[in-house]
């Protein structure tokens, strides 16, 4: 499975350099919050500077895909700010297209 991980990353590199594109690519190794929101901002960034933004989620940060991993990152928050996040992105899905 890491060998087909790394291979992806790299086909990925490769198609960039010949589209003459900027390439962000980021590993979201844990599911907590405080690892996921720094992954998330900057792929967001990249986007919205025109560059192609890839993140492969590890063992444990596949747990922010599921609604049960979302809900447990989102707990650390103030309700008010969960409240401002859940406003902006009910989804993952809506926040991956933004």
């Amino acid at each position: 499975m890491m060998e087909g991980t790394t291979a992806h990353a790299s086909e990925t590199m490769e198609r960039a350099k010949k589209d003459g594109k900027t390439s962000l690519i980021l590993v979201v190794s844990k599911g907590g919050a405080d690892m996921a929101y720094p992954s998330l901002i900057l792929a967001t960034t990249a986007r919205a500077l025109g560059m192609d933004a890839h993140m492969y989620f590890t063992f444990w940060g596949m747990q922010l895909l599921t609604p049960e991993g979302r809900k447990k990152a989102m707990d650390v928050f103030p309700p008010e700010l969960q409240k401002k996040i859940a406003e902006k992105f009910p989804t993952l899905e809506q926040f991956m297209q933004a």
